[in-house]
């Protein structure tokens, strides 16, 4: 579900600077402003194919699987002392 808003919130943002940048163009934009929009939407598109790409097998998952596991194996052990 998480992973579903934020493709959502991204495509959102992308399509609200698309729509932005026809109505009032790039031709008002200062040098430093069309660089930072530009790197805004660079961070965008790389974050779109990071979220859609990602497996649910991840290594940050992955981790805290295992850590998960770990602590109820301490809880478990404690139980049973």
């Amino acid at each position: 579900m998480l992973k579903q808003i934020a493709i959502l919130v991204n495509i959102l943002i992308l399509a609200y600077l698309f729509f932005a940048t026809i109505i009032y163009g790039l031709g008002d934009m200062e040098a430093k402003f069309f660089l930072f929009f530009l790197v805004v939407i660079i961070i965008l598109l790389i974050n779109l194919y990071a979220i859609i790409s990602s497996k649910e097998g991840d290594w940050i998952s992955l981790y805290f699987k295992r850590k998960a596991m770990e602590e109820k194996k301490r809880i478990q052990e404690l139980e049973n002392k």
